[in-house]
Formats: C-alpha cells, structure tokens, sequence
C-alpha cells in the first residue's frame, strides 16, 4: 500500500504541476496521472481481496521469488508498469482520442509539428523533397505570427520555439537523405538544403527583431519607430505569403519592390536617430541600432530567400 499511495501521491503532484500545461504537453501529463490512478484503483482492491480472502495474486507473486525485501518492493514498481501494459498498449488509440477531446491541440503544437512529413518517410527523394518545400513554405508563413504577439504584448519565446522545432526537423530530414541517397535528386536537395539554412537566419534576425521590440513597449522616444517596424515589416512578410500562394510573375515583381532597397532605408534611419539633437538616451540608442540592424538583416535574408 505504500508503493500505491506513492503513485497516487505522485499523481496529485503532477496534476497540480501541468495545471498551466495546454494541447499535447497537457495530453501527456494527463495520461501518466490517469495512468498511476487506474492501475492503484484496481491493485489496491486487489491486494485487500488478497489479505481478507486468501486468494493468491500480486503479493503471491512477490513473495514466491524469495528476493529480500528491498528488491521486492523494486519489484512491485516494475510490476506497476509490466501488468497494465498489454492493456495500455490495446486501448492507446483510443486513450489518445480521448485525451484530444479533453485537452485539444493548442496553436503552439501544432506549429511544432510536422503537417506534411511525418516520421521522416517518404516514398522517394523526389517525394520527400516536394514534402520538405511544403513544410519550408508553411514554416515561413509562421514567422509572421511573431509580429502579432508583440501587438498584444506576449513573449515570443514559445513561437520561437515551436519554429525551431518544425525547423530542425526539418534539417534532420535533409540530412537523411544525404546519407541514405547522396546521388539523387542531387541539385534540388542542395537548393532545398541552402533554403533551409536561409530560413534559419530569417528566423533569428525576425526572433531578435521582435523579442527587443516586445522587451521595450513601454519605452515613449521609440514609440513611433517600434509600430512603423513592426507593420512594415510584418506587412512585407504577409505579401511574401501571399505571393507564394498565388505563385505568379506580377505577384513576384511587386513583392521584390517591397522588400528591396529596406538596407539604406535603415542605414539613413540609423544616422537619423543617432544624431538626434538632444539625443537620445543610451538605452534607447541601443535598441535604435539592435531595432534596425535587424531589419536589415531580416531584408537581406529575405533578399537571398526569394528569388
């Protein structure tokens, strides 16, 4: 009974500790509580029907391998995990659809995960290339969502994250298919591969562009030149969007013209406000000279990325 009350103690525990978890961290969490609960629901009553009606069960089997104690009570963990298992293994399509309805999905996981690959198969290089283009294009419309946690004033910490993920995935694939197929499809996978690491940068210079416009909402002298960034910059990226979306040569030329030429635009923006008269303060120079170096590079990336 002590190894029982352990696993509903602990249970309590992790209960309280996924209360803030959402979507699938919160599905996981719910289902080792579920879990511990289950099994001590039904050995708990199983040990009394032991004690009181002498019928040979889990303690029989216990104390018939002559172990001394300490293994014995190791032994009554392993079976906590071994006995349920075929039945854990019966019902887990159905546990993990129960478990979506209570706890859906949230938006973070599904950024996370992978909507056109799915454990790295693919028929062939051709077909898993195709995949990896859908996956990159579905990962750069995502970047964009940064721009809105800043509006309303969120970290943009979890997005980041959850675009690092789909990202390395990513990579993972690419260098899967390096190793297993080296000779095939060999100028698109380089063309793929050096999309890839492009995006990577996008990534960084949009996640550094957005965490120092999202640190400083508050700052008044750079009020201005946050909200004029953070849409110019965000409205270029949902043209691009768009632009691939509907994948046509005027689409193209437009989209060029709105992000070509941003890199004087913010060296004469940087000089400006770098000889202000009085000047700015020391912090908010900083964030002057990290706010538009960001943008530069985020525009040249983009520059690079499309093409």
């Amino acid at each position: 009974m002590a190894v029982y009350g352990t696993c509903i103690g602990s249970s309590a525990s992790l209960y309280l500790l996924s209360a803030g978890l959402t979507g699938r961290s919160r599905q996981v969490a719910m289902y080792m509580v579920l879990y511990d609960l289950g099994v001590c629901a039904v050995l708990a009553p199983l040990l009394y029907v032991e004690l009181h009606f002498d019928v040979p069960l889990v303690k029989a089997l216990i104390l018939g391998t002559d172990l001394p104690l300490a293994q014995q009570l190791a032994l009554v963990y392993v079976s906590l995990s071994v006995l349920p298992l075929p039945l854990m293994i019966a019902g887990l399509d159905a546990s993990a659809a129960a478990l979506e309805r209570l706890w859906p999905d949230s938006q973070l996981d599904e950024m996370s995960a992978p909507k056109f690959i799915h454990d790295h198969a693919a028929v062939d290089v051709e077909t898993a290339l195709l995949l990896v283009d859908l996956e990159q294009r579905r990962a750069f419309a995502n970047l964009s969502r940064y721009f809105g946690q800043v509006r309303e004033g969120r970290s943009v910490r979890p997005l980041r994250d959850a675009s690092r993920k789909v990202l390395s995935d990513l990579t993972e694939v690419l260098d899967e298919l390096q190793a297993h197929h080296p000779g095939q499809a060999v100028e698109e996978r380089i063309a793929i591969a050096n999309r890839q690491k492009l995006l990577g940068w996008l990534e960084e210079a949009l996640g550094s562009l957005c965490g120092t416009l999202a640190a400083n909402g508050d700052a008044l002298a750079l009020a201005g030149l946050r909200t004029t960034v953070r849409e110019s910059v965000d409205g270029v990226l949902l043209a691009v969007v768009d632009t691939m979306e509907s994948d046509d040569a005027v689409s193209w030329e437009i989209a060029k013209q709105l992000y070509g030429g941003r890199g004087a635009m913010m060296r004469e923006l940087r000089i400006r406000y770098l000889e202000m008269d009085p000047p700015l303060a020391k912090a908010d120079l900083i964030d002057v000279l990290l706010i538009t170096d960001a943008v530069e590079e985020t525009f040249f990336v983009l520059s690079k990325l499309v093409v």
